[in-house]
């Protein structure tokens, strides 16, 4: 636990905070511009958009298709360094996406902006989507950095206190020799 040791975990620790301002610039773009498209959308569409609310889909559809994202938590065993060893599992999010056949490819049918526009899908309410998904997406990765962040906390005050420990022991012990 030397001072090299803290000053890493320090600069570790502003790096993942750096990280943490970044990403919530990131979604609050991310959002402002979905409800744009969202907002531009309604306004181009003939009634004025009066279609795309929480009153034009069936809630029935909603159900049974499945049109939802779940956050699934998985739990790493985080690794010790020697001499500090954590009984405590860091937890990590990801996303599971519903909609997504294979993993990977989105099924057409099941696609919940359909709900809203059916086949022939304004080119903005498709960018809105895509602005929500990333949101989605963006949140996960803050949560997950955030978990970094309390861990790096944790580890961080477990090391100044050690070091506080090891000083004032230093201290007794110089104490002893000059009496």
């Amino acid at each position: 636990m030397s001072d090299d040791e803290i000053d890493k975990l320090v600069v570790e620790h502003l790096t993942t905070l750096s990280q943490i301002l970044a990403l919530y610039h990131h979604l609050e773009d991310s959002l402002a511009l979905g409800r744009f498209q969202l907002a531009k959308t309604r306004h181009n569409l003939p009634g004025n958009g009066s279609r795309i609310s929480s009153t034009a889909y069936n809630l029935h559809e909603m159900s049974t298709r499945g049109a939802t994202l779940r956050i699934m938590t998985c739990t790493n065993e985080a690794s010790g360094d020697g001499d500090e060893t954590t009984s405590k599992a860091m937890p990590q999010f990801q996303v599971v996406d519903d909609l997504l056949v294979d993993g990977v490819h989105m099924d057409p049918t099941a696609d919940p902006i359909r709900w809203f526009a059916g086949v022939l899908v304004p080119a903005s309410l498709r960018r809105a989507q895509a602005s929500f998904r990333r949101s989605i997406h963006l949140s996960i990765n803050l949560a997950n950095l955030r978990t970094k962040l309390e861990a790096s906390s944790q580890r961080l005050r477990i090391l100044i206190n050690a070091r506080g420990n090891q000083k004032s022991d230093d201290a007794d012990l110089l104490n002893l020799r000059a009496k």
